[in-house]
């Protein structure tokens, strides 16, 4: 999906951000002033420098600031357990046959701060996504730097599966079997899950530490 606009007397096509201009876009949030946010957030669609965008008349900074909000919040949700990129076919991690190690390579990711999670995507969609066939952690560092380009249209349908799934999955299962004990500890880390996808890039909210949560359930 493309949008054209019209700046300057030029026209610029819009595309779909990828993974790192989302992150640019995310970090941008963070300005204090709402102008500076307006003119990075040109910047990063049109690639002209912010300093060539402040002799630019503010109608026409706002007129395209509402063309751009427009397209950005009718971007692609639509949940992908697999896709395409570069020639190499990704599946959304199988949740039920998750390994320990898996588990600890999220945990690790969502023990990091706030800025460094919003900003490091890719890293997390590596870990989401794995080429069919293969191990997780196989050419992991070179799926991370890959993703830097992934469309983000793949981010937020991962965001959107995770926000979901809270809501038909019920915490309120009682039980002592090792089975319902497993479930009640997958439907935990979903929560996690949807809590890290609602925060990054809007001002992620403080995570707890699974292990932490795993041994007290463990040891009640």
């Amino acid at each position: 999906m493309e949008q054209i606009i019209n700046f300057k007397g030029t026209e610029y096509i819009i595309g779909e951000p990828t993974v790192t201009e989302w992150q640019k876009i995310s970090l941008a949030q963070e300005f204090k002033h709402t102008d500076d946010f307006y003119l990075e957030l040109i910047s990063i669609a049109t690639g002209l420098s912010t300093e060539d965008l402040k002799d630019v008349s503010m109608v026409e900074i706002l007129n395209v600031i509402s063309g751009l909000s427009e397209y950005y919040t009718n971007l692609d949700t639509q949940f992908h357990n697999k896709f395409v990129f570069n020639e190499t076919e990704y599946s959304f991690v199988n949740l039920n046959e998750i390994s320990f190690g898996h588990f600890a390579d999220l945990d690790t990711f969502t023990s990091n701060n706030e800025n460094y999670r919003s900003q490091n995507l890719n890293r997390f969609l590596a870990l989401l996504y794995v080429p069919k066939g293969e191990h997780y952690f196989k050419n992991l560092e070179s799926r991370r730097e890959e993703f830097k380009e992934l469309p983000v249209r793949y981010f937020l349908g991962a965001q959107g599966f995770f926000l979901r799934l809270e809501q038909i999955l019920h915490p309120g299962m009682k039980g002592y079997s090792f089975l319902l004990l497993i479930i009640t500890l997958k439907i935990r880390i979903m929560k996690k899950l949807r809590r890290v996808f609602r925060n990054i890039g809007v001002g992620m909210g403080r995570c707890l530490r699974w292990p932490k949560t795993l041994l007290q359930r463990l040891t009640r």
